[in-house]
């Protein structure tokens, strides 16, 4: 895209169909305030997977969306889209546990979803999809990765490149990505500007870091599974437990060893906060 095309498409921003993502973390919450208070926001989506996610993670969603529209005096319809169960998909298409090299959850679970629903709103609208912004909290200095993704604020969406095997988000839509350029730092103090939203967040992140993330993820650390509450551990454990006993689970040699590393991880958790681990099969 040109220099010029890009100047034309911020400028008519408000003429554009805009769908905000919306994670319920400092990022998402950074930019849809930032949306909010310089152009118009048509739709906040939240994408929720039913076994793999908590289910108060919703109410956390609605809670925080109540507070944004309380701070700033802009209404917005917030859009709780849910995927199918992750442990269906799993047992129905023989997918392995996740791996950073074969991300398929996120792509079927999140990209697909949202892919399907962006058309449909723009069809609901009369609209192509070539009139909607789709906004993402995304900074440059999250990754190495991101900063070499994401070169520009505005981009077609079929530039973009997820994990899974280079499958692109979308084809004749855009996204946008405001904080691209902005720090962590940067991200927080803009947030304080709006009290109510900086305290749920602020509590939430002292609480439980992020209520919204996956249950089951490849990337999660011993560290991560340190700070959660005991019941969100013992659930995850349940999944994982679930997830092993799968018939064809052990056929992905690389999925498997990630499934017993991170099994075994939670498990030593569990172990020093006396939870004693018992395998029923």
């Amino acid at each position: 895209m040109q220099i010029h095309e890009v100047a034309c498409m911020y400028a008519d921003l408000d003429n554009k169909l805009v769908v905000v993502k919306f994670s319920g973390g400092k990022d998402s919450t950074a930019s849809l305030l930032y949306m909010l208070m310089n152009y118009r926001v048509d739709y906040v989506l939240y994408q929720h997977i039913p076994d793999n996610m908590l289910p108060e993670a919703k109410d956390y969603i609605s809670s925080l969306a109540d507070a944004i529209m309380d701070d700033t005096g802009k209404k917005f319809n917030l859009v709780i889209l849910e995927s199918e169960p992750m442990l269906k998909l799993m047992r129905e298409k023989h997918k392995p546990f996740p791996t950073p090299k074969t991300l398929w959850c996120s792509y079927w679970l999140k990209v697909v979803p949202s892919k399907r629903w962006i058309k449909n709103i723009a069809s609901k609208h009369g609209l192509a999809e070539e009139q909607v912004v789709v906004v993402v909290g995304v900074k440059k200095s999250d990754s190495r990765r991101r900063s070499e993704l994401y070169k520009d604020k505005l981009i077609k969406a079929d530039k973009i490149r997820t994990r899974f095997k280079g499958v692109s988000y979308g084809e004749k839509y855009y996204m946008f990505f405001p904080i691209l350029d902005w720090t962590d730092e940067q991200v927080w103090n803009y947030i304080k500007k709006f009290p109510n939203t900086y305290k749920i967040l602020k509590h939430q992140y002292k609480s439980y870091y992020n209520i919204t993330q996956c249950l089951v993820c490849p990337f999660h650390s011993r560290k991560y599974y340190e700070s959660l509450p005991l019941k969100t551990l013992i659930k995850i454990h349940e999944l994982l437990i679930d997830i092993e006993k799968m018939d064809h689970i052990t056929n992905f040699r690389m999925g498997y060893a990630f499934l017993q590393r991170h099994k075994r991880i939670v498990e030593d958790i569990l172990n020093k906060h006396g939870v004693k681990v018992v395998d029923n099969d």
